[in-house]
């Protein structure tokens, strides 16, 4: 026995000895997790998640892209390294602050709650995009809050892009006045 378990006392050393050798007897019982799909109670090898083949990794990631598109909306552009909404050089950067009025937490802009905010909340984007945010696990959560993130600040420059549109054209109006 070690010597921090010795005693004086027969009856605490008996039961010392007896759990010791009660843990000889009945070792700790080994819990059997897969490192495939993170579940306890089975190994790899007996794993019921079948480990998609490349091709259907491949035919995925296909379908989830001409999803994408077909969900774009008509502001947007496609080329050879996928969709984009294109920016023009005449958009000017707000500095704002809490004193410019009330602030919203779905978009991020000032001037406006949440409760009156045009952009999509989380719950319409993965209504839209359906299965696609379903999957589990640490990667298709981690692609799933970028996707999020994506559409969000791809609607808000959108937005952004549509208000300094009509900041033009009522610039244009102004000016075809005073030549009128």
């Amino acid at each position: 026995m070690n010597s921090f378990l010795q005693t004086s006392d027969p009856e605490i050393a008996k039961i010392i000895k007896q759990a010791a050798e009660m843990r000889q007897q009945q070792p700790l019982p080994k819990i059997n997790s897969c490192p495939r799909c993170g579940e306890i109670g089975h190994i790899s090898s007996d794993c019921p998640n079948s480990v998609p083949s490349a091709d259907e990794m491949q035919n995925s990631i296909e379908e989830r892209i001409k999803k994408a598109v077909a969900l774009a909306p008509e502001t947007w552009e496609n080329d050879d390294m996928g969709l984009f909404l294109p920016s023009h050089q005449n958009i000017i950067q707000e500095k704002r602050s809490w004193k410019d009025g009330p602030f919203c937490f779905n978009c991020g802009e000032f001037g406006h709650s949440e409760d009156t905010c045009t952009q999509p909340t989380y719950k319409k984007i993965v209504h839209v995009f359906g299965r696609t945010l379903e999957d589990k696990g640490h990667k298709a959560i981690f692609e799933r809050q970028h996707l999020v993130d994506d559409v969000k600040s791809l609607c808000e420059r959108s937005e952004s892009q549509n208000n300094q549109n009509q900041q033009q054209e009522s610039n244009l109006d102004k000016k075809d006045s005073v030549w009128s």
